[in-house]
């Protein structure tokens, strides 16, 4: 755990943030888990949820690994803080069946492993030198193999360009990130690719029935979260906010709308379609 971080009082704002590793030392405000050799450090604000194998957990304890974050059910339910889940097998099928936003850490000593959801949308990065994983580098202590990367910052132009970087790499030496279709091995400390799992051969079904499929699973992941937490939408002249604007049509009073007026082309080209989009006849 780097302690310039909290030294500095940063540890308050870092709103749903973790670290797990084998030893972390707590900052004030947040709360500490431990689960066999294993111990995780996260903001309070981060929801928690159990993760129970009653056929591999030990004798009168069978919980097995955390769930963090906004995991939603394959019913339509956002699983909260505190809630309880059973590992159905294999954590890459707890994983698939999940959507929404979310980390699945199990802490098995015989393959202790954390799998990220479909996209990669809660963050998550690692130090094989140190043996940490966490949800920022800014949460990785500094040492001589984890400086940062200054040549690759200069010639990527960051901040001034996406703000991105490519294949897994971050602002940080010998600090990684987690991809989706990939998990991490937390015995080797090595990325490992595992799907995507699920395959479909061509012609099975149509076009307009695929993307029936993959709206009504929009529309079921919207209603879960909507139905639990005030939700905004980012506006802008991509087709991303367009289809969930679309699939959220039954809930549009609902939700709250926005587009940030960034002064450049790509800014001025969001807030004119925006505008446009955001004077429909519902």
């Amino acid at each position: 755990m780097p302690s310039e971080v909290f030294a500095r009082g940063l540890a308050a704002d870092l709103c749903e943030q973790f670290v797990l590793a084998a030893s972390v030392d707590v900052p004030d405000g947040w709360v500490a888990r431990r689960l066999g050799s294993w111990q995780l450090a996260h903001h309070p604000t981060l929801p928690v949820i159990t993760i129970d194998d009653p056929a591999g957990g030990d004798p009168g304890d069978t919980q097995v690994g955390w769930l963090l974050g906004y995991p939603i059910t394959p019913e339509g339910r956002l699983l909260g803080d505190g809630a309880t889940i059973t590992l159905p097998g294999d954590p890459a099928d707890l994983a698939d069946d999940l959507g929404g936003r979310f980390l699945v850490i199990i802490t098995h000593d015989d393959h202790p492993v954390i799998y990220p959801d479909a996209v990669g949308s809660y963050s998550s990065v690692y130090c094989p030198s140190l043996r940490i994983a966490a949800s920022t580098p800014a949460l990785i202590p500094y040492e001589s193999t984890t400086t940062d990367r200054h040549g690759l910052i200069e010639r990527l132009g960051i901040p001034w360009n996406s703000g991105t970087f490519p294949f897994g790499m971050t602002v940080r030496h010998g600090v990684e990130r987690l991809l989706p279709n990939h998990h991490l091995d937390l015995r080797t400390w090595t990325m490992v690719r595992h799907g995507p799992r699920r395959r479909y051969e061509r012609g099975e079904i149509s076009v307009e029935e695929t993307a029936d499929r993959i709206a009504t699973i929009i529309r079921r992941q919207i209603d879960a979260t909507m139905d639990h937490i005030p939700c905004y939408l980012p506006l802008t002249a991509g087709n991303d906010s367009r289809m969930l604007l679309a699939c959220a049509r039954h809930r549009h009073h609902e939700l709250a709308l926005y587009t940030a007026d960034i002064a450049d082309l790509d800014g001025a080209n969001d807030v004119a379609t925006a505008t446009t989009i955001a004077r429909p006849t519902w």
